[in-house]
């Protein structure tokens, strides 16, 4: 499997076409990404299962963001890959970008991947 190829088009579809969508009405599509099992940390706060962790997306404010910097690996022997994204949120109405950085563990299942693991945490520079 090219791994650079199978990240790209995750990132797409995960950030581009549902979390930072054209309308957050696009959120709910994120539920197809996570399982009973799947864990979240936003910033220290902990969700498991596919509602929560939906329900965390669907709750923040309309965003855009940018992708800088992004890496992949394989994983364990079951064939799960490890990408890690760094880039920029800017909220609906304000001019000022704020770093982040998430880690996506995904898993195969059934021909299909989801996330086991989603760990996203702002960056704050400091003073």
């Amino acid at each position: 499997m090219d791994l650079e190829a199978f990240a790209n088009k995750f990132l797409e579809i995960f950030y581009a076409q549902n979390l930072f969508g054209a309308d957050a009405s696009t959120r709910p599509g994120l539920s197809i990404f996570y399982r009973e099992n799947s864990l979240l940390t936003f910033e220290e706060q902990k969700f498991t299962g596919v509602q929560a962790i939906t329900e965390k997306y669907v709750g923040l404010p309309q965003m855009r963001y940018q992708c800088a910097s992004r890496d992949v690996q394989p994983s364990a022997p079951d064939g799960s890959v490890l990408i890690y994204i760094i880039g920029q949120i800017m909220y609906e109405g304000t001019d000022h970008p704020q770093t982040f950085s998430q880690v996506f563990h995904l898993v195969p299942e059934g021909g299909q991947w989801y996330i086991l693991n989603d760990i996203f945490r702002f960056v704050y520079v400091a003073a």
